[in-house]
């Protein structure tokens, strides 16, 4: 059953959004994703039939919209023959919410990875790349991007990894995991998926399959929603207390602020016309209406900023030390006037690098 025709089923829906196994794989496959292909059977000759095409070795799995994580509940068997699997398949079937059987050949093992899909509720769905097996076990490593993946955002990620690619005497085969990766994040921009979970996959010298697939569908959020959330992503910034002098605070943000994309840099020091051809304003008075402003000035001149830039700017990001954490009566104070100065501005610090956008390429941090 593919997702669209599940989703149709209101009876379905009242009881799970869960996908058994052959769903899920059926909706992977929709995509031309490689999968351990299924055969769900509720009867003993439907499984003899689904043996036939098999073959032996085979492996019985139970299914249900209640049973996600079937190895824990003992879900999982591997037959050999006939009357291992007609035993299997009756045990199985006497299980607690079984709905039928899925039967699959047992595959050659492979290198195991794991690929996944989660939701942030901030930011949106992304992906987990990662060894399966004995080596997330041992080095419980892997990597994360938010969706829509590039074909550069997966490299990275595998670059992020414990390179086994090369593993006894085999070298795996590492663009499939980059086909698979961006097949994945089409399907998640596609259809209503929640959360997914493709453990173990097998990883070939030439190609993949799916072994076991999860899939929670439902109603999320927008994609675009992080885009909404301002701190993330503004387009006008400006730079109280920026410098031309290297090495300075406000001379670093400025060349961070210059590598990133489309934004419009509104530098602020009264001793400067310019810095490297951006101009420069005098005093907070003189800026247009900013996203955001970032502040690198002395402990003792950041209230009075934060308090000028009320109406001027929709956030204040204060890099500047000498608060709270000097554990100081000045610096206790100086907080103090900030929380109260938090509602009438949104304020990010003090004390703080700044941020990253990897996304929309911004770096409003000090390191370029």
């Amino acid at each position: 059953m593919h997702l669209e025709r599940f989703l149709e089923n209101t009876e379905l829906q009242k009881y799970s959004n869960f996908l058994m196994e052959h769903e899920a794989k059926a909706l992977l496959e929709k995509y031309g994703i490689r999968t351990a292909k299924c055969i769900f059977v509720r009867e003993e000759d439907e499984l003899l039939e689904a043996l036939k095409k098999t073959g032996f070795p085979a492996v019985l799995k139970i299914a249900s919209r209640k049973i996600p994580h079937k190895s824990e509940v003992g879900g999982v068997r591997f037959v050999n023959n006939e009357e291992e699997a007609l035993k299997s398949f009756r045990e199985l079937m006497e299980m607690e919410f079984a709905e039928g059987v899925n039967v699959q050949k047992k595959l050659e093992a492979g290198l195991e990875i794991f690929l996944g899909i989660s939701q942030d509720e901030n930011f949106g769905p992304f992906l987990a790349l990662g060894l399966g097996g004995f080596f997330l076990e041992a080095l419980k490593t892997y990597s994360v991007r938010l969706i829509p993946v590039s074909r550069k955002d997966v490299e990275e990620m595998l670059r992020e990894i414990p390179d086994v690619f090369e593993y006894r005497g085999k070298v795996f085969d590492r663009e499939a995991v980059i086909e698979l990766a961006l097949k994945l994040s089409e399907i998640v921009e596609r259809e209503k998926i929640l959360e997914m979970d493709l453990n173990p996959v097998f990883l070939y010298e030439k190609g993949y399959a799916v072994v076991d697939a999860k899939i929670f569908f439902g109603e999320r959020k927008s994609f675009e929603r992080r885009k909404k959330i301002p701190i993330l992503n503004p387009r006008k910034i400006a730079v109280i207390g920026a410098s031309d002098k290297p090495q300075k605070v406000g001379y670093a943000i400025i060349q961070s602020l210059k590598m990133s994309k489309n934004v419009e840099i509104c530098p602020v020091n009264p001793n400067l016309k310019e810095i490297e051809g951006i101009k420069v304003f005098r005093s907070i008075d003189d800026l247009p209406e900013v996203d955001l402003a970032i502040i690198a000035l002395p402990a003792e001149k950041v209230v009075e900023s934060v308090e000028s830039l009320i109406g001027k700017a929709k956030e204040a990001l204060i890099i500047s030390a000498g608060f709270r954490e000097a554990e100081i009566d000045e610096g206790k104070e100086r907080d103090k006037k900030l929380r109260e100065l938090s509602e009438k501005i949104t304020i990010i610090g003090p004390n703080v690098f700044g941020f990253v956008n990897l996304v929309d390429e911004i770096n409003a941090s000090f390191t370029p």
